[in-house]
């Protein structure tokens, strides 16, 4: 997706925020869900193509965008779409058990949490120990691993892999 975007809008860099949301200019522009049904994966796509300021709640402004609010322009819907679903295409082909290593690298390289401290609540898994839930952990936030998790380093320096769980950013006041 975030590909999509910058083939149409080659000004606009869009960043990866672990898991699933795409990140431009430090707020949210679109995201991907994706859930397990059988044999099937359901995949949601979102995008903020062409909301001006005033279409967003006052109370999302400081976190969402959209494409045409950083373009200075409208977006055409219907050429981001034949990239999204391109790409869409290109993942089902792939459908891999790890994420392969060109892929992998272009994560890594827009991930917008590296070296970041963060807050996590999630399922965690360090190398000797079962996974285990977590809430409020402080973490610096590492790359993001080839089975699609996010390598995270708590204060003890320990390397774990987050599997799943929700990422907050640390500021001053994130942890009480």
């Amino acid at each position: 997706m975030a590909e999509g975007v910058e083939s149409v809008e080659p000004g606009v860099r869009v960043d990866v925020k672990w898991p699933n949301d795409l990140i431009v200019e430090g707020r949210k522009v679109g995201g991907v869900l994706c859930e397990r049904c059988g044999e099937h994966v359901l995949v949601g796509v979102g995008l903020n193509l062409n909301h001006e300021r005033g279409d967003f709640p006052a109370g999302l402004l400081a976190t969402a965008t959209s494409v045409r609010l950083v373009s200075g322009r409208p977006v055409a819907h219907a050429d981001v779409l034949t990239k999204v679903v391109d790409a869409l295409a290109r993942i089902r082909a792939s459908l891999l058990p790890e994420i392969p290593a060109s892929e992998l690298a272009a994560l890594k390289a827009r991930s917008s949490l590296a070296g970041c401290g963060l807050w996590i609540d999630g399922i965690v898994r360090h190398s000797s120990e079962r996974p285990r839930n977590v809430e409020r952990l402080p973490v610096t936030a590492g790359n993001i691993l080839a089975d699609g998790s996010l390598e995270v380093h708590d204060d003890a320096g320990r390397r774990l892999r987050l599997i799943s769980g929700t990422v907050r950013r640390a500021t001053a006041t994130s942890g009480s």
